[in-house]
């Protein structure tokens, strides 16, 4: 038997009473710990058995055969009441209410962490650009040559006579023609940079949810680098001290043994070849 798709008042009232709970979830986008909690209470207060086998008795053993129905049954009322959520308050005003507050957060947090940045915003390099700081000289030969010849054309466009439009022409064009293998030098310059800007990027990020959350955060991180071999590079990062100043790493005395030493491991899984 399966269970109805429709509800009584005292349901529909009782999920009522999850509503907002759901939408916290909704605008945290991880409903695990919603549907464990909803679930439990649902079951108790309208147990799945009393509706597929109304006649028996609570305290009469199920046979192994019923026991099976009673068990598809739960899985499908389960799955309904999760519809019923998410067509109910997914697309409506409290839903989008949810995703609007949800996204006015994030943003507050980023505008508070790039008011507190000192570094100044930089521009990423296109992959022609990166590549003209390091093989410019494939190029130059052919650069001053037509520099050159466009001397003597003074009807040459002016755009065309210009050191950086010809540079410009002659890099990109030499870079298409490369081989994959230089081509991903760009990435790996990125990633450089993007590692050189972690310590104050994850600094400003966590002290600005530590000043809004009031919680304590510690990041573990690391990858083999390029530049030393492929030696891994693991590091930790703390934001929230205890009354005497000291990091989880130094209240910790075993921190090095019991988290760096299982960690480094993980890593070493992570990116073996």
């Amino acid at each position: 038997m399966a269970p109805p798709t429709k509800y009584s008042a005292e349901q529909i009232e009782f999920m009522a009473t999850f509503h907002n709970q759901f939408l916290e979830c909704k605008a945290n986008k991880n409903y695990e710990p919603f549907w464990n909690l909803f679930f439990e209470a649902w079951g108790a207060k309208f147990p799945e058995r009393a509706v597929v086998f109304e006649d028996i008795p609570l305290d009469v053993d199920l046979t192994e055969e019923q026991s099976t129905v009673l068990a598809e049954a739960w899985a499908l009322r389960q799955r309904r009441l999760m519809e019923k959520f998410r067509n109910d308050l997914g697309t409506s005003k409290a839903g989008r209410w949810a995703n609007g507050q949800h996204t006015a957060t994030v943003k507050k947090m980023m505008k508070n962490i790039m008011k507190g940045s000192t570094d100044r915003p930089t521009r990423v390099l296109q992959p022609w650009e990166m590549y003209s700081k390091t093989h410019y000289t494939k190029v130059k030969d052919a650069v001053t040559t037509e520099q050159e010849e466009l001397k003597k054309v003074p009807s040459a466009e002016l755009a065309k006579k210009t050191t950086l439009g010809i540079v410009k022409r002659h890099v990109k064009a030499t870079f298409d023609n490369e081989s994959e293998e230089v081509k991903a030098e760009k990435q790996d310059h990125d990633k450089d940079v993007y590692i050189s800007k972690i310590a104050a990027i994850l600094t400003q990020f966590f002290k600005e949810l530590h000043k809004m959350t009031d919680w304590a955060f510690t990041v573990l991180m690391g990858r083999p680098h390029p530049a030393a071999g492929g030696t891994l590079d693991v590091s930790s990062f703390h934001v929230g001290t205890m009354k005497l100043g000291n990091w989880f790493s130094q209240a910790y005395p075993q921190f090095s043994q019991n988290i760096m030493v299982p960690y480094t491991q993980f890593v070493e899984r992570v990116f073996r070849q």
